[in-house]
């Protein structure tokens, strides 16, 4: 891209859920805000701190999909070591690991790595 007179800027939002005394719903951008409404079919223990980036917000498996979409993948296989190649914000990551099954995540972004990690720790789900 530098070649053509372009420059590359890479720009990361990532947005942490505090609820000392409520939600700050300011905090979270204009078209972020409708996703809000469905933070607790996203995460059902969203208060306990879920971390999510702004991609996260629309892009995570909802938790009821995610946990009927486990019970499925872990009928079908039989086995418990999955891989959660895109883990994201943990979604689905999580519901397979209360099912019993060993979960390996990865992520292209160490950040929602970390987010991940953290949404499982919220779950109990972390080794």
């Amino acid at each position: 891209l530098s070649q053509h007179g372009l420059k590359l800027h890479k720009v990361k939002h990532h947005y942490e859920v505090f609820f000392a005394s409520g939600w700050a719903k300011a905090a979270l951008p204009n078209r972020l805000r409708r996703y809000h409404k469905q933070r607790y079919t996203l995460f059902s223990k969203f208060d306990k701190g879920i971390k999510l980036d702004e991609e996260m917000w629309y892009s995570v498996t909802p938790e009821p999909i995610a946990k009927q979409q486990a019970k499925r993948v872990k009928s079908a296989e039989g086995g418990s070591v999955f891989v959660d190649s895109f883990c994201g914000a943990g979604g689905n990551s999580i519901a397979l690991a209360k099912l019993g099954g060993f979960v390996l995540c990865s992520d292209l972004h160490r950040e929602r790595l970390k987010s991940a990690q953290r949404n499982c720790q919220i779950y109990g789900v972390q080794r």
